[in-house]
């Protein structure tokens, strides 16, 4: 992570390029270790993880390292939406159903069919999602390439 330019930093090696789209593989490094948003960065969970960036005529070839840069802010807001929301869901369907119906085998269900429920929107509105969170890659030497 770099944290003078506010944003979100991740090394890769482009291993699909298509008209459209850029896949890039992005290794776990020993860089996470000591990144701060490590804890809930999906990326610093797995050893390999593939990164598709839409990005049509970009000048690089499969095997070329690169770095997969996001604004920190959107990391915010993808936080915000997959961890603080749901939490917050489960949390407030809880305590209102526990208020009403004095059963906490039923509101715990109900928290978990809100969760599902919510999650479920969020799977309908995922390519409206996928457009607001936006990815760049730039070349090692720190040329952007998109």
């Amino acid at each position: 992570m770099n944290l003078s330019s506010k944003s979100i930093e991740h090394q890769g090696i482009v291993s699909e390029v298509t008209a459209d789209v850029v896949r890039v593989e992005i290794a776990r490094n020993s860089a996470c270790s000591s990144c701060q948003v490590k804890g809930v960065c999906s990326l610093s969970e797995t050893e390999r993880k593939i990164v598709a960036i839409d990005a049509p005529r970009i000048p690089c070839s499969v095997g070329d390292p690169v770095k997969v840069v996001m604004e920190e802010s959107q990391g915010m807001r993808a936080l915000f939406w997959g961890y603080i929301l749901p939490f917050l869901i489960v949390i407030s369907t809880l305590a209102l159903v526990s208020l009403f119906i004095h059963q906490e085998v039923i509101a715990g269900a109900l928290s978990v069919c809100a969760l599902g429920f919510y999650y479920g929107i969020l799977y309908l509105l995922r390519d409206r999602m996928k457009r607001s969170f936006v990815f760049r890659i730039e070349r090692e030497n720190k040329q952007p390439v998109s």
